[in-house]
Order: C-alpha cells, then sequence, then structure tokens
C-alpha cells in the first residue's frame, strides 16, 4: 500500500528531474555552439601573425560562421523536417566537435577556413534543431525552454571571448593558441555523449494539438520570444534568431 501511495509522486519527480535534464542539456547545447567560435577573436592576432593570414582573409574567417549560418539555416530546416531535430543536433555536435579538434592539428590557412567551414555547418544545423525540438518535447513550455537555450549561447559567448586569452596565458603558453581550439573542443565531446545518452527521441511530427488556434499561439510565442530576448544583444550574432524563427515557419 506504500508503495502504491508513492508511485505517482514518484513519478512527478522522475518526470521533473526529465525536464531538468533535458533542459540542462539545450542549455549546454547553446553554450558550445557559441563558445567555440567566439574564443577564435581573442587569439586573432597570433593567428594572422603564424599563418601569415592577410586582412581580408582575417576578416574572412570570421564571419564564416556567420555566413554559413545565414545560408543554411533554411536547408537545415528542410533536414530536420526529414530526419529530426535530435538526429540534426547529433550530427551538428559531431561536426563541430571535428571541426573545433581537428583545426588545431593542421596548422595551416587552409585547413583553418575548412575546419572552420566544417564546425560552421554543425553549428548552424544544431542551432536550427533547438527551436523545433522545443516546441515539440515542451509545448507547454516554449517561452522557458528558448530562454534557457538563448542563456546558453550568450554564456558561451561571453565565456569563449573573456576566458580563452587567461586561461592560454597561464596555463598553455602565451602562443598557444591552437591549444585553445582543443581546450573548448573536449567540452563538446562531453556534451555528444550527454546528448546521445539523455536526449529523449524527438517525433518524427509534432504531436497532437488541440486546436489550430493553439497551435499557432505556441508556435508564435517561441518567434516572439527569440525576437525580443535575442534582438538586444550586442553581439554579431544578433540576427540569428530571425533565422531560427524562419526555420520554424517552415517546420510548422
Amino acid at each position: 500500500m506504500k508503495n502504491a501511495a508513492r508511485a505517482p509522486g514518484d513519478e512527478r519527480v522522475i518526470a521533473t528531474l526529465r525536464i531538468v535534464i533535458v533542459c540542462t542539456l539545450i542549455t549546454l547545447v547553446g553554450f558550445n555552439l557559441r563558445s567555440v567560435i567566439l574564443a577564435v577573436p581573442p587569439v586573432l592576432p597570433l593567428i594572422k601573425r603564424d599563418l601569415a593570414l592577410s586582412y581580408s582573409e582575417t576578416g574572412l574567417l570570421t564571419a564564416l560562421p556567420v555566413l554559413v549560418l545565414a545560408v543554411g539555416a533554411l536547408p537545415a530546416g528542410f533536414l530536420i523536417e526529414r530526419i529530426g531535430g535530435r538526429l540534426c543536433v547529433t550530427i551538428g555536435l559531431v561536426l563541430l566537435c571535428a571541426g573545433a579538434l581537428l583545426r588545431a592539428f593542421w596548422l595551416s590557412s587552409l585547413m583553418l577556413f575548412l575546419f572552420t567551414l566544417l564546425l560552421s555547418v554543425g553549428m548552424t544545423l544544431a542551432q536550427t534543431s533547438i527551436p523545433v525540438l522545443a516546441r515539440r518535447w515542451f509545448p507547454a513550455r516554449i517561452g522557458l525552454v528558448a530562454a534557457l537555450f538563448s542563456d546558453g549561447l550568450i554564456i558561451g559567448e561571453a565565456a569563449g571571448a573573456g576566458l580563452t586569452i587567461p586561461i592560454m596565458v597561464q596555463f598553455l603558453g602565451k602562443n598557444a593558441w591552437a591549444t585553445t581550439f582543443v581546450l573548448w573542443g573536449i567540452p563538446v565531446i562531453v556534451l555528444l555523449l550527454l546528448w546521445l545518452w539523455l536526449a529523449p527521441p524527438a517525433p518524427i511530427l509534432a504531436p497532437a494539438r488541440s486546436s489550430r488556434a493553439e497551435a499557432t499561439i505556441k508556435a508564435t510565442s517561441l518567434k516572439v520570444w527569440h525576437a525580443l530576448f535575442n534582438d538586444h544583444r550586442s553581439t554579431p550574432y544578433t540576427w540569428e534568431s530571425c533565422l531560427e524563427r524562419a526555420a520554424s515557419f517552415t517546420l510548422g
């Protein structure tokens, strides 16, 4: 009788724990999508000097992730519709991890651009998938999950830009810019393993909704939240919410 009486409470605890775990995963995805990219600008003068990059090449290196995100968000939306958001995040994290780590071992300008392109494709695929998963996994908590993902993005930006130089100087060496790529690539490996283990399978189709009006309200809430939250950020990625909203419209 006691076990039967505790069963509903235990189920609620387990359900709450699963929600916390998945929300934490989504926040960590946002963190790693930005820490890998924003760790480059602090060491860019060293990269330019050691690889003899021109000013045009230096500018292209920093702009490449933004350009890939702009061009690839819509195709990523179609891919998500075909194979599912969970798998797309998995593929995105694999590409992000591979690009982040491999660029540390082939120190040439060509390889640096190639692997930056690779990780940018992974970033685009994973970032475009998260709003879709938020709507499918948490139809009643879209605003909260969107806020957590945005928090992860912003914290990742701050960490990558603010911690790379202090860590490099104190622990890695004053010119160890290539090692910083490994530093920010290792957390992506850990996140990938956690994602494969803990992320719930995403349904191929969106859950049944009580009405079309309710579906419109929920989808719009995600888009409005991203517009209000992301558009006030003073970073080069201010406009990224527009791409996420476009992907949501495509998949809606």
